[in-house]
């Protein structure tokens, strides 16, 4: 029995940063980090990103990327709904589905301050449902979904809506496969990036 405590309390409890991109992680260990996420009482940003905005999208990372489903999305909405100390979290793969929970958990999070899930497959439905959320949440200051191939005008104006009631967020990037929107919120305007 003694064995098994002590194997129960091995865990981290030093490691504050934890960035993984560009590692082509798949589904299951994604899923992993977030399943350890849930229990981690340390940790403070974790980043599992597939892309950044410099990548060629090649044929080996759209590969991984398509394997990723809602599930992933679906675990990382679960650990932040129960860790209280995550401050940044980035990850490849949500869809509207996804959005829409994680939008429930960012109206009741007390530590995200940074939320960043390019390349994914959200449209209005879940933009509007996060930008819903960010009416109520107080502590986010930057949101990425640029990339989020079904968003369409509907989903900007509903993120710029949002800012309205929100004095919290800083930066709010959204883009689709043709615009690219940066709602800077520190000068309380809307930037046109322009044509991808």
């Amino acid at each position: 029995n003694n064995n098994n405590n002590n194997n129960n309390n091995n865990h981290n409890t030093s490691l504050l940063h934890l960035e993984l991109s560009r590692n082509y992680i798949d589904s299951k260990g994604m899923i992993a980090f977030a399943n350890a996420l849930e229990k981690n009482n340390t940790l403070q940003r974790l980043g599992l990103l597939l892309l950044s905005s410099s990548d060629t999208l090649t044929h080996r990372i759209m590969e991984t990327y398509n394997s990723i489903g809602n599930d992933v999305a679906l675990a990382f909405v679960r650990a932040v709904s129960k860790n209280n100390t995550i401050e940044y979290l980035s990850f490849t793969g949500m869809d509207n589905r996804g959005a829409i929970a994680m939008a429930a958990v960012l109206k009741k999070n007390k530590s995200l301050r940074g939320l960043f899930v390019p390349s994914n497959k959200v449209g209005n439905l879940g933009i509007v449902a996060v930008a819903d959320a960010l009416r109520i949440n107080t502590t986010l200051q930057y949101l990425d979904f640029d990339r989020s191939t079904n968003v369409t005008n509907v989903g900007f104006m509903a993120m710029e809506h949002a800012l309205k009631f929100n004095s919290s967020l800083k930066r709010i990037y959204l883009s689709n496969e043709t615009t690219r929107y940066l709602l800077d919120t520190c000068v309380k305007a809307r930037y046109a990036i322009g044509d991808m």
